[in-house]
This record gives structure tokens, C-alpha cells and sequence, in this order.
């Protein structure tokens, strides 16, 4: 295989960038606009210095009409984020929820992240989209609820309890649920 050897030049014979003014030459910079003033061609680049250094700004012969981000924001509009993040919300037990003897408790689980789990609000449970709205980011968080015993022998509780997490981090794909309801009896409020 013939490699070319690129012959090592000395500085004191090395070329001189070319060096020229704007004027009659339209060059713009990377956000778009015109430049004018003293450019550098090196290497077939455009440049503001005479070598390349953290200074240096590369022009172009064409003006950058749109970024990636640009483009997309023309086509698709604003790129603000309005999703809400869940807010961790601790269930308040009513009268009903005693007689009944469970309460219903809302979670979202970060879908990127196992084990990552925030319980949320039933009104937060609600707001909840994949569209760009003010929401919980369905595309982001995966949302479920669950029927929590909160009264009757405690024993029959704690297992009523158990059986339900492992239901659901065996069928729903929860992984680390269990871990992160590990008390069992929360929100326990004895025999009634």
C-alpha cells in the first residue's frame, strides 16, 4: 500500500493565509447575519483569525437561513414545554374512605428510570397528556392507581396489601414498587 507522505513544511517557509477585506465578497456568520470586515482563507475556510483558536468564528459564502431548531420550530410552533412535573401528594383518609376500608392512591412512575415512583393527587392523576399541554408528560411518566386496605385485622391488612403490589409490579411491569410502598400498614387506622 503507497501511504503519502505529507512533507513537514517549517513555519519560516510556510505560506501566509490570505488576507482580505469584505468588500465585494459577501460573507455571513453562523447565526445568519453579513460580516464585514478582515477575513482569513485557511484550509478552504472562511475564518475571522488567522488560525483557528477558541476566537475563531468560520464564515460562509451562503447565508444560514435556519437552524435544525429553527426549521422545526417553523413547522411545529412554539417549543415551549408547558408539562407539569408530578407533585408527591400524601392521601388524606375521609369518613367514607374509612367506612369503605381502603382508599384509592394515585402514583406516576418514571418510565426511563425503574423505581422511580411520586404518589400523586387524584386531580394530578387526571392531568395527564402526551400532547404539549399543562399535564403530567405522558410520554415521560406512566400513571396507575391502587386500592390501599386501611382497616381490619392488621395482619390480613399488611398481606391484603402485599398481594396487591406484587400483582402489580409482576402484571403492570412496576418494578420496585414493593420497595417503594415497603410499609405495609400506612395509613393503617386499626379495626373498624
Amino acid at each position: 500500500m503507497n501511504k503519502k507522505i505529507r512533507p513537514i513544511v517549517p513555519l519560516s517557509e510556510r505560506v501566509p493565509p490570505k488576507v482580505a477585506n469584505t468588500t465585494g465578497l459577501k460573507l455571513y456568520l453562523p447565526t445568519g447575519e453579513q460580516y464585514f470586515g478582515t477575513y482569513y482563507f485557511v484550509d478552504g475556510l472562511y475564518l475571522t483569525t488567522p488560525s483557528r483558536n477558541s476566537n475563531t468564528v468560520v464564515l460562509s459564502t451562503m447565508p444560514i437561513q435556519f437552524t435544525p431548531d429553527a426549521t422545526y420550530t417553523r413547522i411545529k410552533g412554539n417549543l415551549t414545554n408547558k408539562f407539569i412535573a408530578p407533585k408527591p401528594y400524601v392521601p388524606v383518609i375521609s369518613d367514607e374512605d374509612l367506612t369503605r376500608g381502603y382508599i384509592q392512591r394515585y402514583f406516576v412512575m418514571k418510565r426511563n428510570e425503574m423505581g422511580v415512583f411520586i404518589e400523586v393527587s387524584f386531580d394530578d392523576y387526571n392531568k395527564y397528556s402526551a400532547a404539549n399541554q399543562k399535564a403530567i408528560d405522558a410520554n415521560i411518566w406512566q400513571r396507575f392507581d391502587l386500592r390501599w386496605v386501611i382497616n381490619g385485622n392488621p395482619e390480613v391488612v399488611k398481606e391484603l396489601n402485599r398481594k396487591t403490589l406484587v400483582i402489580y409490579e409482576r402484571e403492570d411491569n412496576l418494578t420496585g414498587l414493593s420497595k417503594f410502598l415497603f410499609k405495609l400498614d400506612e395509613f393503617y387506622l386499626g379495626k373498624r
